[in-house]
């Protein structure tokens, strides 16, 4: 009954007067990509702001009196809530409005912001950002590819904001450079739809060969890794638990992880380029499946950025020479990353280095004026 009660005077709370500014997470996870926004905006301008969440575990802005804070999790509340609320900005992190979450016809505009360095047109689905009022991009590759969708598929027009990456300058500001553990790898497969991918087809396999030379792992699976195959992450808890020098992260940010360690090993994910840019740190890439969801990725004519960044900075392996990966670990290490060469690639291709989260939120108050 007490859960009814609560439930009913946050559908009354969440449905009645419009809000100005709504913004919506749907894990804990995507905590350090709202952050710096979200504080900037509340530490300079006042303004009306509800903050929306479907994990339970999402609490970092629960007791900032600045902040209405709701639960509304993944059930009937959800749905009453996002798509019925009244509100003129509506801010998320989470792609595919209208088939992810539905759309409020009593909201004005929609805004997006990334929650990853990725192109646009190759990790995420067709109409990933199709039905946006307003995104807030990370680099000229951003707007290039938006435009391109626009003209090419007739997609609506939307306003593009030069803003940059808040959860780059999170990172900067707050990690320590300093290499704590010598032959300490990171290990983080990239999630895909596809059942077929490094994670369950290899990922033992690669943990137990590193561990077997004398190399310390971190295993950071992704959250949709543990929601997809949570069998296969159960096997690889339980074989390797005991082990001396391995452990998994599963905290909501991976920075002590990526502080500790010295190589970065993945297929696909985008923390290669946080790794990259924050640290100066290399990332070997196990080419197995390539992440294609959009099924018109083929029809771009805009390289992904994450493929540039590979391409430039990174180093490869096929999955059929696995058994050589110490090997190969050993001779990236002898290389030496160049701090200047990675930090003028970061300003010509990314919007406001270190300020962001700041333009971002001048942005919000100047189209709510």
């Amino acid at each position: 009954m007490t859960s009814l009660r609560s439930t009913i005077k946050s559908i009354i709370e969440l449905c009645g007067k419009k809000k100005q500014f709504v913004f919506y997470s749907e894990s804990q996870f995507y905590n350090f990509h709202y952050f710096e926004l979200i504080k900037n905006f509340t530490q300079k301008y006042k303004k009306e702001i509800y903050y929306l969440t479907s994990d339970p575990k999402d609490k970092v802005f629960k007791n900032n009196k600045k902040i209405n804070h709701f639960y509304i999790g993944n059930g009937l509340l959800k749905f009453i809530v996002l798509s019925t609320i009244k509100c003129d900005f509506f801010v998320t992190t989470l792609t595919d409005i209208g088939k992810n979450i539905f759309k409020s016809r009593n909201c004005k505009k929609y805004i997006y912001f990334f929650h990853s360095f990725a192109s646009t047109n190759q990790i995420y689905k067709f109409e990933a950002f199709k039905y946006y009022d307003y995104i807030f991009c990370v680099g000229e590759y951003h707007l290039k590819e938006i435009i391109e969708y626009e003209e090419k598929f007739r997609f609506p027009k939307k306003q593009t904001f030069n803003c940059g990456y808040f959860y780059l300058d999170y990172l900067m500001k707050s990690s320590s450079k300093k290499l704590m553990q010598r032959d300490q790898v990171l290990f983080a497969p990239s999630w895909n739809y596809e059942n077929k991918n490094l994670f369950n087809d290899f990922g033992l396999d690669i943990i137990h060969i590193l561990l077997k030379n004398n190399f310390k792992i971190v295993f950071r699976p992704h959250p949709e890794i543990l929601k997809r195959s949570m069998k296969k992450f159960h096997e690889i808890k339980k074989i390797f638990d005991r082990e001396r020098f391995f452990s998994i992260d599963l905290s909501k940010c991976p920075k002590k992880s990526l502080e500790s360690s010295e190589i970065l090993i993945t297929d696909n994910s985008t923390i290669s380029m946080e790794f990259l840019f924050v640290f100066q740190r290399p990332t070997l890439f196990i080419n197995y499946k390539k992440k294609i969801h959009n099924v018109n990725f083929h029809k771009s004519h805009n390289t992904p950025f994450e493929n540039i960044v590979k391409n430039e900075f990174g180093s490869e392996i096929d999955i059929n020479n696995i058994k050589k990966l110490p090997k190969v670990l050993k001779e990236i290490k002898k290389k030496k990353l160049k701090k200047k060469e990675v930090d003028r690639f970061l300003k010509n291709n990314v919007f406001n280095v270190g300020n962001s989260a700041k333009i971002a939120a001048k942005i919000l108050n100047d189209i709510s004026n």
